[in-house]
């Protein structure tokens, strides 16, 4: 299993760090975490060319876990990284955010789509989960779990099938790392 850090920042700009988003390998699949501000650039600067996701994760609808996703999706949908686009998976609010996004953009996807490209390899499909959904691979799974008492703001459990449990959990806004001082460098 691998976890790359793309990203840790919060919506403060910061020139050294970008936005919330993390990606997992494992088993054979490539999935993303959240898509924050600079996500498209970090996947290329971290060596992900051509990622094909299988899944991407939004932990929670705040501003700086989503405003990445137009170029994750474009990107991909320009650059026929999928035949299908990934599974959207996000908390309950995330199909009526994708509808809009789809909606802003749609003179965009209508002079980009013809034979070669149509918009069913762009728009992904939604599902919707709360506290308690879980999602597994090969030898990995996924919990949702909420953070603090805020509805529609979830953490991540990542659990190996090799150890029980990772020391880490992925959480909304301080994904890796607990509430407090910067660890970044550490």
């Amino acid at each position: 299993m691998k976890l790359t850090l793309l990203g840790t920042g919060t919506p403060v700009p910061d020139p050294k760090r970008h936005g919330p988003s993390q990606v997992i390998e494992s088993g054979g699949e490539l999935i993303l975490i959240d898509c924050g501000a600079g996500s498209y650039h970090r996947l290329l600067e971290a060596g992900y060319l051509q990622p094909n996701f299988s899944r991407i994760l939004l932990t929670h609808l705040h501003s700086d876990h989503i405003t990445g996703i137009c170029d994750i999706l474009w990107a991909g949908w320009i650059s026929r990284w999928w035949d299908e686009p990934p599974r959207l998976v996000g908390p309950p609010g995330t199909a009526q955010f994708i509808e809009r996004l789809i909606s802003a953009y749609e003179y965009d996807i209508k002079v980009r789509s013809g034979a070669e490209r149509s918009p069913e390899t762009l728009i992904p499909v939604v599902e919707e989960v709360e506290e308690g959904w879980s999602t597994s691979g090969g030898d990995w799974r996924l919990t949702a779990f909420r953070v603090g008492s805020s509805a529609g703001r979830s953490g991540l459990r990542l659990s190996h099938r090799r150890r029980r449990r990772l020391d880490r959990y992925l959480r909304g806004h301080s994904l890796l790392r607990e509430p407090g001082p910067s660890r970044e460098g550490r």
